[in-house]
């Protein structure tokens, strides 16, 4: 229900109750309890949709924002992801299609960047018995 249509209810207990025949305050009263309790069921049934969005959007940032990550980040890039696919495991107020398509991109990415600093690795422990072996 809308906003103003509740207020409009209130409104029009509030008036029947105080001038209509056979209208007491306590009926005035339920309406209101439950016009609060309509409200209290708005807010929390806004709060899984809240959370599903700022979880996707944290998802989809980082996503874009360690496409092109350098060797040197990578490891912070994975942390990063890793923790955000875990909280997409727990998660239960994404659609259950959103939540696989995320944690498929997630996992494409994580694998991706496992490569990346498996080669870094490699790449550097050449690096060092290169320099080892010149001593």
């Amino acid at each position: 229900m809308g906003g103003w249509i509740l207020q409009m209810l209130l409104a029009a207990a509030a008036g029947a109750a105080a001038d209509g025949p056979g209208q007491t305050p306590q009926a005035s009263q339920a309406v209101a309890q439950a016009a609060a309790r309509v409200d209290v069921g708005r807010a929390q049934a806004a709060k899984p949709r809240e959370k599903a969005i700022s979880l996707e959007e944290s998802v989809r940032q980082a996503l874009r924002r360690w496409a092109g990550v350098t060797d040197e980040k990578a490891d912070r890039a994975a942390r990063e992801l890793l923790d955000l696919y875990a909280k997409l495991r727990g998660d239960d107020s994404l659609a259950p299609s959103t939540r696989s398509e995320l944690q498929m991109k997630v996992r494409g990415r994580l694998a991706r960047l496992a490569e990346q600093i498996r080669r870094h690795h490699a790449r550097q422990a050449r690096s060092a018995k290169g320099r080892g072996a010149e001593s």
